[in-house]
């Protein structure tokens, strides 16, 4: 083969790959109990939808209440999301520990804190609906995961991003 003809089979390929992996990212993630995974904390809610929200209307946040029901502290290890265009932050004690972003796009600080028994914290969601630029207009759906010593608990967040 040429040169040429590899550089052209290359940029195919590539824009194959990438037109696979932004269709991908389009579909909606599934809602989940928020008792995921067997853990043993409970939540106020585990699902909010924005509804329509402007791309250009500044980011929009919902703060979700965890609690510990259980005779035990529950260490609570580490939190993320689905994507870059959303961000959690643990509020526990009067401390805040995060932002908590999508894995590989930024280093995930640990939280290592416990959750005493009958305590309860907040876990608060901000997305952004211009993260993606106009090609993020449309419905998107997006979930926080929180990793606890028995367990996962997931938030799921939906919004109709609007020009």
């Amino acid at each position: 083969m040429k040169l040429k003809q590899i550089i052209y089979l290359t940029i195919v390929v590539l824009v194959v790959l990438g037109f696979a992996g932004f269709l991908k990212s389009r579909q909606p993630v599934k809602q989940q109990n928020a008792s995921a995974q067997n853990s043993v904390l409970t939540a106020d809610s585990n699902f909010y939808d924005f509804g329509s929200v402007p791309i250009n209307g500044g980011k929009v946040e919902k703060i979700f209440q965890i609690r510990n029901p259980s005779d035990s502290s529950v260490f609570l290890k580490e939190m993320h999301t689905s994507c870059m265009c959303t961000e959690a932050t643990l509020e526990l004690n009067g401390q805040a520990f995060g932002p908590f972003g999508m894995p590989g796009h930024a280093a995930l600080p640990q939280i290592s804190m416990p959750l005493a028994a009958s305590a309860s914290a907040n876990v608060k969601v901000v997305f952004d609906p211009a993260a993606h630029g106009p090609s993020g207009i449309g419905t998107i759906e997006r979930v926080v995961t929180l990793v606890t010593s028995d367990g996962e608990i997931q938030f799921n967040i939906k919004a109709n991003v609007t020009p």
